[in-house]
């Protein structure tokens, strides 16, 4: 079997990419601890860039912001490198804590469209309901991951398994076809 065949490559690049799609799905934990330490990453690289940028800046009209820049590059820069430690640490509570904390963001989120939807009355009547039941469903659905974090690893990995397998089946197919 010749590897480098297109047709061949597509079949085995497809097979490939079906089996970690799948063990996304079956290992969610382990790709939303994947997806954390790259965003630990990022949030370093952002903290440190940021500070950089700012010690190179001169120009007078910023330097109002100066300090808010910098604490903000600080915390950072502090919260990668914190989000890392805890991953290294106990990986798996430290995704069950990251998900809880974006489940009562969205919970947050919910609440702030049905009190938004409740009150302000500028909006047209069909908006106002549409907003408030959308932020009903935002509310439920951030308890739902705030009670049982499995429920946001599982959410994290269909986002993320989903359109590989896809793009694998599609590759497959067109070694195949």
């Amino acid at each position: 079997m010749d590897l480098f065949n297109p047709k061949n490559f597509d079949i085995i690049s497809g097979v490939i990419i079906i089996a970690l799609s799948l063990l996304l799905f079956i290992y969610s934990a382990a790709a939303v601890v994947s997806i954390l330490l790259i965003l630990a990453v990022i949030m370093i690289f952002f903290g440190l860039t940021q500070i950089l940028n700012i010690r190179s800046n001169n120009h007078i009209s910023e330097r109002n912001n100066l300090v808010v820049k910098y604490l903000i590059a600080i915390l950072v820069l502090l919260m990668g490198i914190s989000l890392i430690i805890n991953l290294i640490i106990d990986p798996i509570s430290t995704a069950i804590f990251s998900i809880q904390l974006v489940g009562f963001v969205i919970l947050l989120i919910g609440l702030s469209m049905l009190y938004v939807g409740s009150i302000n009355h500028d909006y047209r009547k069909e908006y106002r309901s549409i907003l408030m039941i959308i932020g009903l469903l935002t509310l439920i659905f951030g308890v739902v991951i705030v009670i049982i974090p499995t429920v946001g690893f599982n959410i994290v990995a269909i986002v993320v398994a989903l359109p590989l397998l896809f793009i694998g089946l599609t590759r497959l197919l067109k070694g195949i076809l």
